[in-house]
This record gives C-alpha cells, sequence and structure tokens, in this order.
C-alpha cells in the first residue's frame, strides 16, 4: 500500500487527519530532513521543492489507493502535486505533495521551525 509522508492539516489533531486520515494512526512520525522549503499562510502549509535539505516534523501513513484518490482530491485543486521521495530517516520511499510553482502565493511567507500548527483559524 502507498505509504503518503504528511506535514500540514493532515497531521494528527488537526481538522483534515480528522476528515481524512482517521482513525489510521502514522507508520513513523518525526523531524526528517527532506529536499524542501516551507511556506505558510498561518491556515496551512506546503512545501516548494529545494535542493537544500531541511528538517521538518512530519508523519508517514500507510493509505489504500482509495484513500490518497480523495488524498489527491484534497490537494490537487490547490495546485499541489504528488511525488515520491526518499530521505535518511526512513527506510523506503514516500509520496509527498509538494505545491506546482517555485514561487508561493503572496499571502504566504517563509516557515521558521520544524513542526508547524495552524496560527489562524479558518
Amino acid at each position: 500500500m502507498p505509504l503518503v509522508l504528511v506535514y500540514g492539516t493532515l497531521k494528527r489533531g488537526l481538522h483534515n487527519h480528522k476528515v481524512y486520515l482517521s482513525p489510521l494512526q502514522p507508520v513513523f512520525d518525526g523531524v526528517v530532513r527532506i529536499p524542501a522549503k516551507m511556506y505558510t499562510n498561518g491556515r496551512y502549509p506546503m512545501l516548494i521543492p529545494d535542493p537544500e535539505l531541511n528538517s521538518f516534523f512530519i508523519e508517514i501513513y500507510e493509505v489504500t489507493p482509495q484513500k490518497r484518490t480523495e488524498l489527491d482530491s484534497l490537494e490537487f485543486p490547490f495546485n499541489y502535486f504528488r511525488t515520491t521521495i526518499t530521505f535518511d530517516e526512513f527506510s523506503q520511499p514516500v509520496e509527498v505533495y509538494y505545491y506546482k510553482e517555485q514561487v508561493p502565493p503572496e499571502s504566504f511567507y517563509p516557515f521558521i521551525g520544524e513542526n508547524w500548527k495552524p496560527t489562524e483559524d479558518w
């Protein structure tokens, strides 16, 4: 089954986890170094591919193909794409949703830190 890395509103305790991933538990969680930069508007984050490795707290879930299609329907309308990456802290390839553009929307700013949490309500 596919392994999907989440870093934002799909993490445990946040709204989209309750809607899309509950009652699943992560097969891995922790701080990892991945080739991306994170931006946020306070309500949700985005990762943009970058050659530089940066540290982020992530969760990895084993999902069915049907569940992955549901996650695609959440992410794709917001200009995200799904790709496979590998990193040192986990032994298997995982899929992650990256933002399609190299520059974030105007309302987004660089996220400083490792563990993203919302700072604004929907």
